[in-house]
């Protein structure tokens, strides 16, 4: 269901999860995957993509967390409202925050990049 959407790269830096994370909440919030598009179940995902279980249940996971997604039991995994300018931002902070750990980067170091770039962009 999610072919097209949602592709791994078994040969890119961002571990599947992430990959699976991102296509699903960019289909979300571009409008692909509307709000109520009910997703396969977690193990349906894993077959479709050629993953593990456990990486699928945490890519869901992440997904719930970040509330693209919601999970409604037996009525399974279904895309929430989304308010779209706040969740991209979220989306593009956690991204950068992500990027900032992976390069080792301390909070200071985090915001004063973060400010230098909202000055930047006034100009």
């Amino acid at each position: 269901m999610l072919t097209g959407i949602v592709t791994i790269n078994r040969h890119a830096e961002l571990p599947p999860v992430r990959q699976i994370h991102e296509a699903i909440a960019r289909a979300a919030q571009d409008g692909t995957l509307p709000p109520g598009t009910r997703l396969p179940t977690v193990r349906a995902l894993a077959d479709e993509l050629g993953i593990a279980v456990i990486t699928a249940a945490k890519a869901y996971r992440t997904l719930r967390e970040a509330d693209i997604v919601l999970t409604r039991g037996r009525a399974g995994t279904v895309i929430a409202p989304q308010d779209r300018v706040s969740s991209r931002l979220e989306e593009a902070a956690r991204g950068y925050a992500a990027l900032a750990r992976d390069l080792g980067a301390d909070d200071e170091s985090v915001v004063a990049a973060l400010r230098a770039a909202l000055t930047a962009s006034r100009a």
